[in-house]
């Protein structure tokens, strides 16, 4: 009898200690495999013991060479049982970036990750989303057309301004407008005889680190007055709508109203969004990031992570402090960081910018009509799928009943081969060519496509690494033409083919 029990004590003791079928080997931690050769184990896996779990390739810089291209290690457990578990991240060791030299090893990453990106998409017969993957029509032909600027946050056309062809603000505080001094000449270069005068300096109020500083920039008429309403972030981390009257076609007073004032938070940085999109003299919209905050954009007491449409009513002399006041109106949340968002007739297109995996373009059909806020899957969903999102915002029931209802992205694409966010964007009218196109571009690649939502119809118009800068804003002139913004201080005049 105590044979027989302590045979049986060893076996639940052997059995104890081997690893479980369902989880993953000692492979996957320090730099002992391949991420290729982990991507097939996993799969092998999931296939044998029909598994669930999205993978997610998470990306960290090694001064370790033997360790480029190898995991690192994962976000489970060693010995975690994976039926358990939704998302699986694989940390793998790339080299610095900004090294100048690029190894094998480095490019094999990229495809690998792109690869595992687009199997994903087929999986759920989205392949066709990839903006990535998009016909080339042809190649847009550019010039510089302004350098030596800071950030170029915003580029438009004010009505009232006359005087100038365009509008553009520089993160750090400088708003100006530029004069073509040439469009008297005959066929004249888009290049020559441009200046630009400062019309409002905003630069003592803001401080630019990061995403901050001034935003967007628009054109609204309060009470008969025509005024430019500018978005920023004060030095105090107030977030600002401000009025500053047009006195005449070339001049601005620096006299400021504020007519909105939210509060951020003390290591807000990044994520403001901003853009601002005028809809009549009784109303303006404004799309807002979520403070690098997540679970602000699945909460009604936060005005972060939400598109808002606000009334013009009485903002002269009650400004809104606050999401709920009567005035606001939400019309989407769910959202990470729409940058510049834009209208397309009676739709309101949405690109929001993604954290580890995909970068979405979103539509709302008739925005103006909506009843209910349209719901964009952020922070529980990036793109399609499962952003392994922990935190609790909402009660569970909540949570369900918005992923239930969220909307899909209409076009994605991921954070591979050098790509990683989405930029808008304008809807062209002024180009017969390509009247209702809207023009997207990728922050890292300079990448720009057109796409015809309505038709399903998107073309790649400019190649990755054609602009050597960083873009942040596209907008289109009265001879349709686009101007393209940059990190780099440049604007760029695209001619599109």
């Amino acid at each position: 009898m105590q044979k027989k029990f302590t045979l049986i004590l060893l076996f639940l003791i052997i059995s104890c200690s081997l690893p479980s079928q369902n989880s993953l080997s000692s492979d996957f931690v320090g730099c002992r495999i391949t991420l290729e050769e982990g991507l097939q184990k996993i799969e092998r896996l999931k296939e044998n013991q029909e598994l669930d779990f999205e993978v997610r390739i998470i990306k960290e810089i090694t001064n370790d060479s033997e360790c480029l291209g190898m995991i690192l290690g994962t976000n489970v457990p060693q010995e975690e049982n994976l039926g358990n578990i939704s998302v699986l991240d694989l940390v793998v060791g790339i080299s610095n970036p900004n090294n100048e030299t690029s190894t094998g090893e480095q490019n094999e990453i990229e495809q690998t990750e792109y690869d595992l990106y687009t199997l994903k998409l087929r999986e759920i017969n989205k392949l066709d989303t990839n903006l990535i993957e998009v016909p080339v029509y042809d190649q847009a032909s550019f010039v510089i057309e302004l350098a030596g600027y800071g950030t170029i946050s915003h580029i438009g056309k004010i009505e009232a301004l006359s005087s100038y062809e365009y509008i553009f603000s520089e993160q750090c505080g400088k708003i100006h407008g530029v004069v073509d001094e040439s469009l008297e000449q005959s066929k004249p270069s888009p290049a020559d005889g441009l200046k630009a005068p400062t019309i409002l300096d905003l630069s003592g109020m803001v401080d630019c680190e990061s995403e901050k500083g001034v935003h967007t920039f628009d054109q609204i008429e309060v009470d008969n007055t025509k005024y430019l309403l500018v978005s920023y972030l004060r030095n105090d981390l107030k977030y600002i709508l401000s009025l500053f009257e047009i006195i005449d076609a070339s001049s601005v007073s620096n006299n400021e109203s504020i007519i909105v004032e939210f509060e951020t938070d003390d290591a807000a940085r990044v994520h403001f969004g901003g853009k601002i999109i005028r809809e009549d003299d009784l109303s303006f919209t404004i799309c807002l990031g979520d403070l690098n905050s997540p679970g602000n954009s699945a909460k009604f007491d936060t005005p972060w992570g939400k598109v808002l449409n606000i009334s013009n009513s009485n903002l002269m002399n009650n400004k809104i402090v606050d999401i709920n006041d009567s005035r606001i109106k939400v019309i989407a949340f769910g959202l990470r960081n729409p940058w510049s968002c834009y209208t397309a007739g009676d739709d309101l297109i949405i690109p929001d910018v993604g954290n580890i995996q995909w970068e979405e373009f979103n539509i709302i059909t008739k925005y103006r009509d909506i009843e209910e806020a349209v719901y964009f899957g952020w922070p529980w969903r990036e793109g399609f799928f499962d952003a392994n999102y922990q935190n609790t915002p909402v009660d569970q029931q909540t949570e369900s009943l918005l992923l239930s209802i969220a909307e899909v992205p209409k076009y994605t694409f991921p954070h591979a081969n050098g790509y990683c966010a989405i930029i808008g964007g304008v809807n062209l009218v002024h180009n017969s060519a390509w009247e209702d196109f809207g023009l997207i571009g990728d922050f890292c690649t300079g990448t720009i496509w057109a796409i015809e939502h309505k038709s399903d119809r998107a073309y790649r118009v400019l190649d990755p690494g054609v602009i050597p800068f960083k873009i942040t804003t596209i907008q289109e002139t009265l001879k349709g033409e686009a101007l393209v913004g940059t990190t780099s201080g440049d604007i760029i005049r695209l001619n599109l083919p």
